[in-house]
């Protein structure tokens, strides 16, 4: 991992670069988002835990490489790790190509911010703070959309969408009876998930909205049973509409890689130095053949194919 740490930034770099460029040959455009893509996944498969692990977990990757957590190391590693999620989104959603954004959903609102946002030291920004809070809502309200819309479709028995708002926004038990306590105003009646680490200064502030967003929806719902063709969910495709939802993202893991990137190129001290590249000699012997596996990989497969690729084979090689 630790050999291919930066030549894996480069070509998040390169994909994302390639996915906020214009679209003036449309053919050409798609075969580069597709070989950027090829390359990045060769390099993304070493920091996984599983190979159909749709985001890299930065805990896992940190562990693998036996990083000691707040050290300069540890936090240029999570960035790297949150660059190539954040790169994940903006290919899933540049164009969108997907008619069900249910299971892509569902894999981004359990680790939403932590796996986007960098190193714990990189949270102090009020700004960023305040519209990871509203992305993580919008992902959340959208699983919500997309479930019930899949309830709408599917459902063979009535069921109580406030019921099923709650399964996704809230932790431990849920029922009806409890939703509908929590909405008149006994708010121990649910433990709503957070949206935010509760040491963040943000925390206050992720929780107010966050009740306010699962009542916000709950209104727009029906409490008593439904039988799912009869859902009418015209409101909160109206209040949350994809579109915008899909715009949003974008534009904040844009900004979110863009500050990243400029953390990740900052030249480290010494000490980081030294203590990276004493892990790097440790390990030399059981690096070996994957970075080979990963240079054959990505030299064969899309180099020749795209010489611009280069660039993230020749990035760092010592």
């Amino acid at each position: 991992m630790s050999s291919m740490l930066m030549r894996f930034f480069t070509a998040s770099d390169d994909l994302v670069n390639q996915l906020c460029s214009n679209v003036d040959d449309a053919e050409m455009w798609e075969e580069l988002r597709t070989g950027y893509k090829g390359a990045f996944d060769t390099y993304r498969s070493h920091f996984l835990r599983n190979t159909t692990d749709p985001l890299v977990d930065p805990d896992f990757v940190i562990d693998s490489m036996r990083l000691v957590r707040g050290t300069e190391m540890y936090d240029k590693v999570v960035r790297v790790v949150s660059a190539a999620n954040l790169a994940s989104i903006l290919f899933e959603i540049t164009p969108i190509g997907h008619d069900d954004l249910l299971p892509l959903l569902q894999a981004w609102d359990p680790v939403f911010p932590d796996f986007f946002i960098g190193a714990p030291s990189d949270s102090n920004d009020i700004e960023m703070n305040e519209q990871a809070i509203e992305q993580d809502l919008m992902i959340r309200t959208q699983l919500v959309i997309f479930t019930l819309l899949k309830l709408q479709r599917d459902a063979t028995v009535p069921f109580h969408p406030i019921e099923e708002v709650a399964k996704i926004w809230c932790d431990g038990h849920v029922s009806v009876e409890a939703v509908e306590a929590f909405l008149g105003g006994n708010t121990d009646a649910l433990q709503l998930k957070p949206i935010v680490r509760a040491e963040s200064e943000a925390a206050a502030l992720a929780r107010e909205r966050n009740a306010t967003r699962f009542l916000s929806i709950c209104s727009m719902l029906p409490s008593q049973l439904v039988e799912g063709y009869s859902l009418d969910l015209s409101s909160l495709h109206e209040t949350y509409p994809l579109e915008e939802f899909v715009n949003n993202l974008g534009n904040f893991a844009k900004t979110c890689f863009a500050r990243i990137k400029t953390l990740v190129l900052q030249e480290p001290s010494a000490a980081a130095r030294d203590a990276f590249l004493a892990f790097a000699a440790s390990n030399a012997a059981s690096r070996a053949e994957p970075m080979a596996h990963a240079f054959d990989r990505g030299e064969s497969r899309y180099v020749g194919y795209f010489p611009m690729f280069r660039r993230i084979i020749l990035t760092e090689i010592s």
